[in-house]
């Protein structure tokens, strides 16, 4: 690929993923995968490109869910010790 392309190609992604409201759509618009995109985008990032973050948008981070890890590991330490997978 020549440099003029390869210069062309990294403004797009950019603009698409400034212009995006998420990783996921960014990775949409500029037809790559999500890992793909986010490594790219990490990379740039890396080399001074002042790229926005998409925030995490995960249900079980929100304030109203939280997940229980305190019970989620007594139910791994008795699952073990009835098994003896300790």
């Amino acid at each position: 690929m020549q440099e003029e392309e390869l210069q062309k190609r990294a403004e797009f992604f950019v603009l698409a993923w400034q212009e995006s409201v998420s990783g996921r759509n960014a990775a949409a618009v500029i037809g790559m995968t999500y890992a793909a995109c986010k490594s790219k985008a990490s990379w740039y990032r890396r080399n001074g490109v002042p790229l926005k973050f998409h925030g995490r948008k995960h249900i079980e981070y929100s304030p109203r869910r939280r997940i229980d890890f305190d019970k989620l590991r007594r139910i791994a330490e008795n699952y073990n010790e009835e098994n003896n997978d300790v």
